[in-house]
């Protein structure tokens, strides 16, 4: 599914033919694979592209509320009408990675205030303090690429770093029905297996770096899963032509997943830089910033 216009195509560009792209995207690999394996149980609530979307939907709603009425905010049926909208998943999955969001603490349902009959989601502190680090994982991507040249709006260090770029984001992705990894059909279709995500990262890090691929036991240990799902994911990845397998059934070339994550990576980063960053004029080429180096705010460290 495309867009007849893509707001992030230009921006998206300008990152991945970028002189120091390579590197950022490994910063943005390794940073991601260290932070799934830290999750332990929040593993299960986003193990796949729908369900970790499902929670960025609950921040986008959440945070893109400024009517001072939290009727407004990230209500249960909201959420669902946006699922099915962009055709993400349909009320049982919606209520599975609810429930266990919520009974893993990372959010909390509560009755509407003025109308009683509504459900309304809102992120825990433990919640906001995972989506915090994962930000400021991914940020450190710009100081590759750009140094300290370019300002930045969003400093990873202010205490509502996660508040602000989801309203930044939010609205826009919603909105202009922005699409990330479903822009990549084939990739888009691992990322939808219960830890595809995780496990596409872990061989393409390692790809990327010249090292030995993960087995299957490694990836399933590391990220919760059973070895014969992680099998699965990278068989099909194997029949999408994105990767080989050896004599002996071990990973012997994933080029073509390096290059798929490469290009969901520079399209991931657009969206931030784009809506969230002020970092257009700074990734386009011919683009030139409006005055100069003072005319944002001061970069984050």
């Amino acid at each position: 599914m495309f867009m007849l216009k893509d707001p992030l195509h230009g921006v998206s560009t300008g990152i991945y033919t970028h002189r120091n792209f390579d590197n950022a995207a490994l910063t943005y690999i390794e940073s991601l694979v260290k932070w799934r394996c830290d999750l332990g149980a929040f593993n299960k609530v986003i193990s796949s592209y729908s369900r970790h979307l499902i929670v960025r939907y609950v921040l986008f709603l959440h945070f893109g509320n400024d009517s001072g009425n939290p009727d407004k905010g990230a209500t249960i049926q909201r959420l669902l009408d946006l699922c099915l909208e962009r055709d993400r998943c349909g009320s049982r999955v919606l209520r599975n990675v609810l429930s266990l969001a919520q009974m893993t603490g990372y959010l909390s349902i509560e009755r509407g205030r003025f109308d009683q009959r509504l459900k309304v989601l809102e992120p825990t502190d433990k919640l906001l303090e995972q989506m915090r680090r994962y930000y400021a994982h991914t940020f450190r991507c710009f100081d590759v690429l750009l140094g300290d040249r370019a300002p930045r709006q969003i400093s990873r260090d202010d205490p509502d770093m996660v508040e602000r770029v989801c309203f930044a984001v939010g609205g826009p992705y919603i909105d202009q029905h922005l699409l990330i990894g479903e822009y990549f059909e084939d990739l888009h279709s691992l990322f939808g297996l219960d830890g595809g995500f995780a496990t596409v990262f872990a061989v393409v890090d390692a790809q990327m770096r010249g090292q030995t691929p993960p087995s299957y036991k490694d990836i399933a240990q590391r990220f919760r899963l059973s070895a014969s799902q992680a099998r699965k994911i990278l068989k099909s990845a194997e029949a999408r032509g994105l990767m080989t397998f050896d004599d002996m059934g071990k990973v012997a070339d994933a080029s073509g997943l390096v290059e798929a994550c490469k290009r969901f990576i520079a399209r991931e980063l657009a969206l931030y830089a784009k809506f969230a960053l002020g970092l257009e004029p700074y990734l386009v080429p011919g683009r030139t910033p409006r005055g100069g180096h003072e005319s944002g705010l001061r970069a984050y460290g």
